[in-house]
């Protein structure tokens, strides 16, 4: 390596200092009192104290934590942050390895994620917007907001009412297809269809129609009202597409006897 001298002479209790886990200041004149940092502040701190040079770097997005209830848009769909780390046992300022097929959906496009940071129970500030978006963080949580000339990160306390926020719609709708859940099969009096495997265009356009137009009274099955005659063909050729079903002809001439009626 170029420029290269040698191991500097305190490496061996470098060493021994990323091992540890009990590594801390005493109370001195350069430390508030309230001041609490982070182990791995702490450890990087005292790197800084023990070498005449060093490049310290925070690639991770450290200290910008949110409430477990946050969903985060993923590869894999939206899931909330605590179902992410659900089968860890958490211990306050620690990391954990997430798996590396997880991706997730930035504002800048997708981000892998090779690690995720408990940093333990913290009180923070819950942001709502008019149209019902919230976002539960700590206080110097960075938010994408738009100012008088550009967008930019701002501190989640320093928002008001009246402030506007971004919202990352782009994030939370993936160019890729979603894996189905598990679902429970029916009933003795009820027929078994095959649930497609992924949300695709289809699905996500009948499941938009029963969204806005249908209800459900059991678990085995569900009812779409739609009484335009194009819109009410459509619904009957997806459910035919995508399960499979071919429904009775009872209601082929809804229309005539609405009519009548």
């Amino acid at each position: 390596m170029a420029n290269f001298v040698a191991v500097p002479a305190c490496y061996p209790k470098l060493v021994d200092l990323r091992k540890s886990k009990t590594a801390s200041f005493k109370n001195n004149k350069f430390l508030k009192e309230t001041t609490k940092l982070r182990y791995y502040q702490t450890i990087g701190a005292l790197h800084m104290m023990m070498l005449e040079r060093m490049v310290l770097g925070d690639s991770t997005g450290t200290g910008k934590c949110v409430s477990e209830d946050t969903y985060i848009p993923t590869s894999l769909g939206m899931i909330k942050i605590k179902d992410l780390c659900k089968e860890l046992n958490l211990i306050e300022d620690s990391f954990y390895n997430l798996s590396e097929d997880l991706k997730i959906l930035s504002i800048e496009g997708e981000k892998s994620a090779p690690f995720i940071y408990y940093s333990g129970i913290k009180t923070g500030l819950k942001i709502t917007t008019s149209k019902g978006f919230e976002l539960i963080g700590l206080k110097h949580h960075p938010i994408f907001a738009p100012d008088d000339i550009s967008l930019n990160y701002k501190r989640l306390d320093s928002f008001k009412i009246g402030d506007f926020v971004c919202i990352n719609r782009k994030g939370i709708f993936t160019d890729k297809y979603f894996k189905t859940t598990q679902v429970i099969k029916g009933g003795t009096n009820t027929i078994d269809y095959k649930i497609p495997e992924f949300i695709d265009e289809s699905l996500a356009e009948l499941l938009g129609y029963y969204v806005s137009e249908g209800h459900s009274s059991v678990k085995t099955s569900f009812i779409i009202t739609q009484f335009a005659p194009d819109v009410h063909n459509r619904i009957r050729s997806l459910l035919k597409d995508i399960f499979g079903y071919i429904q009775n002809d009872q209601v082929k001439n809804y229309k005539e006897e609405l009519t009548k009626k």
